[in-house]
């Protein structure tokens, strides 16, 4: 064995006690269906410890896909008379259903909802229904102004102080839209000490390589006082940049 797999090994992040029957779900049927995109334990735990807050009742996913992410999150939030998780996902067919099939077979289905459709068309509607949410998860497609339109839309449904966590947050586009969240729109990032360990930052490095240390996701609170945002009541905001 080599020192890097050792390391590895060593410095695993282990799941939450809470989550530990998820975590072996989902390891189950990653080994069942190879190749398939399946939430990594450490992300799906941080987004079970948000989800089980006491404010955060509602949550709104954005992409799918095997169903995994959404199973932490309707976890967190099982305690909860009122809790709700409405997925998007553009296409569960190129899934087989696989995630449908999935949550279904949980002790959640009740409080699961499932919207197949593009965001670009399924947001506004959500948006002009009125729908609200306390924690938004985006993993949806990753190109610039697709993932702009989501932010503008998410964080506009989101109440205030609720959160906003971003996948596969390395990525060049991911990393566009989270700056202007934070300079315009004054999203402030958790402190992530809450929520994980020392191995967790060794293994992003060792994941990731070494001379990456960055996480594979972000989370942010929403700012009190959003509405009244420069950026979003006056026209030529940018002049006071």
């Amino acid at each position: 064995m080599s020192v890097r797999s050792f390391v590895r090994r060593i410095v695993h992040p282990a799941p939450l006690d809470a989550t530990r029957s998820i975590a072996s779900a989902v390891a189950d049927a990653r080994t069942a269906h190879a190749g398939l995109p399946f939430c990594p334990t450490h992300e799906g735990d941080l987004l079970f410890q948000l989800a089980s807050r006491p404010s955060v009742r509602r949550c709104l996913e954005i992409g799918f896909a095997t169903g995994s992410t959404a199973l932490y999150m309707l976890e967190g939030i099982s305690g909860k008379a009122d809790g709700e998780v409405t997925s998007i996902d553009f296409r569960q067919s190129d899934f087989d259903y696989l995630g449908q099939r999935i949550v279904t077979a949980s002790r959640h289905a009740s409080r699961h909802r499932l919207i197949e459709g593009n965001t670009n068309t399924v947001l506004p509607d959500l948006y002009k229904g009125g729908f609200t949410c306390d924690l938004a998860f985006l993993d949806g497609w990753k190109v610039f102004d697709h993932l702009m339109l989501d932010v503008y839309f998410a964080a506009r449904m989101l109440t205030e102080d609720g959160f906003i966590v971003f996948d596969d947050a390395r990525m060049r586009s991911t990393r566009k839209v989270i700056s202007i969240l934070e300079r315009y729109y004054r999203f402030v990032e958790i402190d992530y000490s809450q929520y994980e360990t020392w191995k967790h930052r060794i293994w992003f490095g060792l994941s990731q390589g070494m001379r990456d240390w960055r996480r594979p996701y972000r989370a942010f609170s929403k700012p009190s006082g959003f509405e009244s945002l420069p950026a979003i009541t006056t026209f030529d905001y940018w002049r006071t940049f």
